[in-house]
């Protein structure tokens, strides 16, 4: 008998013992699987992100195309009835965001028509209306639009009006300079050559009738890019960026420079050392660095103008050409500084003339315009 209770006894312990070890089995099974499942959704989400980034590339292109010149960050919508368009809520002449002006090549030319106050469009109206009963404002021009999103940033409940993609707008804004005397040496907000997308609203004869009140505005061109377009930004990734239409406000030069802000990337130089390969240039502000700061920024300060994401340690990237790759967070920012560059040759400060005697004395620009970049600079 106490034979047989032995035998009893050690096959109950073994049996504990492989339900022990099965328990632990599962455990670390689970512990593995849940780290690959997590990336495995964040992959999915970075393929989405790259795919939304790459239509709205080619959108922005076709646009150009189609209209002559690619929109601006800000721009005037030209009305059926000529005039420009004014906020249905206060009725001011107010601008309109890049992505505004590319529904028509995004499959949305119908909600561009009820923006642009097509009479009797049935169509328009019917799809504004289905697709602001999304949206918490009624209104039929707050449309969340998915396209305009990375999914790691999904607004949960898909309504308002939000965006986390933004365009290359060179150097922040200043006001434009005017000389009567010589209309042809004026100085645009921004120069061309630093960027992509500019002011193309604050100076337009329909805000600003008399043309001696005029500063110049940059149309840009696709052939004005004359560095190489798979390395030239057009857009990027922004958390911090919020919504894809503007209020309307009192329109002197300088308060449209939260519309850059909103719906646009800058870059600024500082603080520089030539002696390395290559340059580095820390930007002037901490928080100006590719996703530094992630989800701290507001469209009050340029200080968030900046490339970031949910990704880890890497921000989405399309180039002129609509290529769109994933860029790391530990480029250099001297390297992203002449990647914003369309015109390396013509890089300039903001608000000062072109000529060389005018250019800085400690002159980053010098090097942004002549260093040559190579792959392990972009790749680094």
């Amino acid at each position: 008998m106490s034979i047989t209770g032995r035998s009893v006894d050690v096959r109950r312990g073994a049996g504990l013992l492989d339900v022990a070890v099965v328990i632990f089995i599962l455990v670390v099974l689970a512990a593995i699987s849940i780290p690959r499942g997590c990336g495995s959704r964040e992959t999915a989400r970075g393929n989405t992100c790259r795919n939304n980034m790459r239509g709205l590339a080619t959108a922005l292109f076709n646009n150009s195309i189609r209209t002559g010149s690619y929109p601006g960050y800000m721009n005037v919508l030209q009305r059926v009835d000529g005039k420009v368009f004014v906020d249905p809520a206060t009725g001011s002449p107010t601008p309109v965001s890049w992505a505004v002006m590319i529904l028509p090549d995004i499959d949305r030319a119908a909600l561009f028509d009820v923006w642009r106050g097509e009479p009797n469009n049935i169509i328009a109206k019917s799809e504004a209306v289905t697709d602001a009963s999304n949206s918490t404002n009624a209104s039929p021009l707050h449309i969340y639009i998915d396209q305009f999103l990375c999914p790691s940033d999904a607004q949960p409940n898909k309504s308002g009006t939000p965006i986390s993609f933004v365009v290359n707008t060179g150097m922040p804004d200043v006001r434009s300079a005017l000389f009567d005397e010589d209309p042809t040496k004026s100085i645009p907000r921004d120069w061309a050559a630093n960027g992509v997308f500019f002011d193309n609203f604050t100076e337009h004869e329909l805000v600003k009738p008399d043309p001696a009140q005029r500063g110049p505005m940059e149309y840009m061109r696709d052939e004005r890019v004359r560095d190489p377009k798979s390395r030239t930004i057009l857009l990027t990734e922004n958390v911090d960026a919020t919504s894809y239409l503007f209020e309307p406000a009192d329109h002197s030069a300088d308060d449209w420079q939260a519309a850059e802000m909103q719906v646009g990337c800058i870059w600024r130089p500082g603080t520089f050392d030539g002696t390395t390969k290559p340059p580095t240039m820390k930007p002037p502000v901490a928080s100006l660095s590719i996703n530094v700061d992630v989800g701290k920024g507001s469209d009050t300060s340029y200080d968030h103008c900046r490339p970031s994401s949910r990704h880890p340690q890497s921000v989405n990237v399309a180039y002129v050409e609509q290529n769109v790759q994933s860029l790391s967070d530990n480029i250099s920012y001297f390297v992203y500084a002449k990647m914003m560059a369309s015109d390396d040759d013509g890089i300039a400060p903001a608000g000062r003339p072109r000529d060389a005697a005018s250019q800085l004395s400690i002159d980053p620009h010098e090097f942004l315009r002549t260093y040559e970049l190579s792959e392990g600079d972009i790749n680094p």
